[in-house]
């Protein structure tokens, strides 16, 4: 499988999971991209992408029971620029990094997904100390 996996990372732990996730998924065979999204233009990245990505994830901390204002406005960025496309793939995860309470993190960002033609498939909580 060909995985791409967009994340936003404040403290480092979401950043820690994210290349733990890259790594496994490489030491398994498959292909695996990161791409940072505070260092990206979504839409540009998005429109110049390649082909060929079985799965596209996002990986995010969770902000006061919720997922950050950055990822939001990047996730309504992919979106945007993934209506005019038809080659990507409608198979999505989420990775949710938290400390005390996880929230509605994924049912958020599923929120911002709807009426498009993308299906969250798979998401991870992963609790960090």
């Amino acid at each position: 499988m060909n995985i791409l996996t967009f994340y936003f990372s404040g403290s480092g732990n979401t950043k820690w999971v994210a290349a733990t996730f890259d790594r496994k998924l490489k030491k398994s065979g498959h292909a695996s991209t990161l791409a940072v999204i505070d260092e990206i233009s979504m839409a540009a990245f998005v429109q110049s992408m390649p082909e060929g990505f079985d799965y596209i994830g996002f990986a995010q901390p969770i902000y006061a029971a919720d997922i950050p204002r950055i990822m939001r406005g990047s996730i309504r960025q992919f979106t945007e620029a993934a209506k005019v496309l038809t080659a990507l793939p409608a198979n999505l995860f989420m990775i949710n990094t938290f400390a005390y309470v996880n929230g509605h993190g994924v049912l958020e960002a599923k929120k911002l997904f709807k009426r498009l033609p993308f299906h969250l498939r798979y998401y991870l909580n992963v609790k960090m100390i």
